[in-house]
């Protein structure tokens, strides 16, 4: 997804860019036969407008220019566009777009909409397949195509005409869900006032990554005129989470020195600041700017709504941090991202290990990945931790075999860092590790690691899922499939060495190139770490090959029947 980035200052800003980003949150694209919406999810829909930037003038063949500008930031895209002119307005071709092509590749197995011509009174582009369409929307302001329409205009028309288009949603949710609408065209030297806004956001988070305790904040909104006269006395509003309205305190010209001003010529643009709003509070914060204008032509392009989800730190040392993904709740507290090739984690109730969805992370070249690595992060939310403390992070994993691709192939990690930015994830607690694929009701596996924190703070754990596609054009030789459901991060109660009912000895103590271990019971883990709490060696055997580490002191913890000891020894 890609991400509107502002350089702004409090009540200075400085410039308007439109970048990609490079994270996105958990609704990425997913392969068709994965396409499932949680009972009682908002539907998918295409929603946007379409305006003509022309004035006609009767009796001419000439070019309309128009700016289709899709405003939902789901995944539904569109997958074709039909504009059907009025009697005496007829179309004749295009010029400058012949096709609609993706703004930016979001997801394997996405195709331009080529141009289909003219049927009568109408020209298409498009499929229309339900599938994976090539006219993103990606958000207010973001997702934007400007085309032109060639047009044989009678000498009889008059006054404003209006065009209908039909844009076909691509089935991203439980059905297609499509937009329909209107374009109103007008005669040479009318009036047309036409305010549009183009973003909102808080001045510390203007990416709307996913934040950790955020609190108040400074909201800011971009508006324009793309109308043809100047307007003043504008009233810009504001609510969050469908609150209380509030409307801006002032407008500045970014143009102007950031000037304050109470007008907008056309073409202009004007920043928008609103009271301080208190966004505290775990949940997804749904911030709505609107504008009221009078006599505006076109009240589909006046409001925009932007979303960003906030946590709260879960203090694993006093309690549980449990993740089913069965609510909106727990699946919008995630964040998948990546680097490079990739896609992220889409929610599923094809494939669960309990309840009634889990996630998975599908590429295959039926859907027309290239050939590579694709590795991406699935980043849980803040956690609190206490120095000397050991946690442990538990899931289930599980790979599905699929007939028609024989190569399947998946491996999971776990990571620590200090922010959920995938240059913070450097700490690997537990390396790649493959995932044996099996069929879809066979048992899930279950995966985990400890964690001694080296620091007491607020962490991000993140889980890794990494695989390799052969980008075969006409077959599908291989493919990823990475599943995950019920993730849990838990305190260890763990001991010191009790000699008597867990671990019996521990030698040679310095080791130099074995360290072994006597103990009453079996042995189901043994997990070695630095002091800092990285991971360097995991056993399960009663003999650990420690030759390789350096020189030093380590951490060691023995799972015995269930029950930790931990411990320090020294390498030589």
């Amino acid at each position: 997804m890609k991400k509107l980035l502002l350089s702004i200052g409090l009540f200075s800003i400085a410039s308007l860019t439109f970048a990609q980003g490079t994270k996105i949150s958990v609704s990425p694209r997913f392969s068709n036969a994965e396409k499932k919406i949680k009972p009682g999810s908002t539907t998918k829909a295409v929603t946007g407008s379409l305006t003509c930037n022309t004035q006609y003038v009767a009796g001419t063949t000439m070019t309309l220019d128009f700016t289709l500008d899709l405003t939902n930031s789901d995944a539904e895209y569109g997958d074709s566009l039909a504009v059907t002119f009025p009697l005496g307005m007829t179309p004749t071709g295009t010029a400058n777009q012949p096709d609609f092509a993706p703004i930016t590749d979001n997801g394997p197995g996405q195709t331009t909409e080529a141009y289909n011509g003219i049927n009568g009174q109408t020209i298409s582009w498009g499929d229309n397949d339900n599938n994976y369409g090539g006219i993103e929307a990606l958000g207010a302001g973001i997702s934007i195509y400007n085309f032109s329409i060639d047009v044989a205009i009678d000498q009889s028309a008059t006054g404003p005409q209006t065009a209908t288009f039909h844009i076909s949603g691509d089935g991203f949710g439980s059905s297609p869900a499509d937009l329909d609408g209107f374009v109103t065209i007008y005669p040479v030297g009318a009036q047309q006032p036409d305010l549009k806004v183009l973003a909102v956001g808080p001045v510390n988070n203007t990416s709307l990554n996913r934040t950790c305790s955020y609190a108040q904040d400074t909201v800011f909104a971009v508006i324009t005129n793309i109308g043809n006269t100047t307007e003043s006395n504008i009233n810009v509003n504001f609510s969050l989470n469908g609150g209380t309205t509030v409307q801006s305190l002032v407008l500045v010209n970014p143009n102007n020195n950031n000037l304050p001003t109470t007008s907008i010529a056309p073409g202009d643009t004007l920043i928008a600041i609103f009271p301080i709003v208190d966004f505290s509070g775990a949940g997804l914060k749904d911030m709505k700017v609107w504008v009221a204008l009078a006599g505006d032509i076109s009240n589909s392009n006046d409001t925009v709504v932007e979303s960003f989800y906030n946590t709260i730190p879960t203090n694993v040392s006093t309690s549980t941090y449990s993740n089913g993904i069965e609510t909106d709740l727990e699946l919008n507290s995630l964040f998948s991202t990546w680097n490079g090739l990739g896609i992220g984690f889409g929610p599923s109730t094809s494939t669960v290990h309990s309840g009634t969805q889990a996630l998975f992370y599908t590429i295959n070249t039926t859907i027309g990945a290239p050939a590579g690595e694709y590795e991406t992060y699935l980043v849980l939310p803040c956690m609190d931790v206490v120095q000397g403390e050991t946690y442990k992070i538990s899931y289930w994993r599980k790979s599905n075999t699929n007939a028609n691709i024989p190569n399947i192939n998946g491996s999971t990690a776990i990571f620590v860092g200090q922010e959920e930015d995938i240059l913070s994830l450097t700490d690997t607690l537990k390396p790649y590790s493959s995932i044996t694929p099996n069929a879809q009701t066979d048992p899930w596996q279950k995966d985990s690691v400890d964690y001694t924190a080296p620091a007491t703070g607020t962490i991000y754990f993140a889980i890794g899922a990494k695989g390799t596609t052969a980008g075969t054009a006409t077959a599908s030789t291989s493919g990823i499939n990475v599943r995950i459901d019920d993730i849990n991060v838990t305190k260890v109660q763990s001991s010191s060495l009790d000699e008597n009912s867990v671990v019996n000895r521990v030698y040679p103590n310095p080791a130099n190139d074995e360290l072994n271990f006597i103990v009453n019971g079996k042995i189901s883990s043994i997990t070695i770490n630095t002091l800092d709490g990285k991971v360097v060696k995991t056993a399960t055997s009663s003999t650990v090959d420690v030759s390789v580490l350096s020189s030093g002191m380590y951490i060691y913890h023995v799972n015995v029947d269930g029950k930790i000891a931990t411990g320090n020894f020294v390498k030589q």
